[in-house]
């Protein structure tokens, strides 16, 4: 008996992740991409140049889904909840 849920990737690719977050009602209003992820290498100096080779090719086809890290920022629009900020504790 198998108890380990799967894993789809269906949303890793940008575009579908971004199709998602619309169909679910959220607007984008900022994406960023970044292909250098060399710095985890940074310990065996062979292994980091490769590294970086690898992350200039990668940068140099600007293909998103190639991408390292993708930072998405969501909004969902209308008045779905307010955040009431305040500096100190008030009776």
């Amino acid at each position: 008996m198998n108890s380990v849920t799967p894993f789809h990737m269906i949303n890793a690719v940008t575009q579908s992740f971004k199709a998602a977050a619309e169909r679910s009602g959220f607007q984008v209003e900022y994406y960023l991409c970044s292909y250098m992820s060399s710095g985890y290498f940074n310990w065996f100096l062979p292994l980091f140049l490769l590294s970086q080779l690898l992350d200039i090719v990668r940068l140099s086809f600007e293909t998103k889904d190639m991408a390292s890290y993708n930072l998405f920022v969501l909004r969902r629009p209308g008045p779905h909840f307010e955040i009431k900020w305040s500096w100190h504790a008030s009776n």
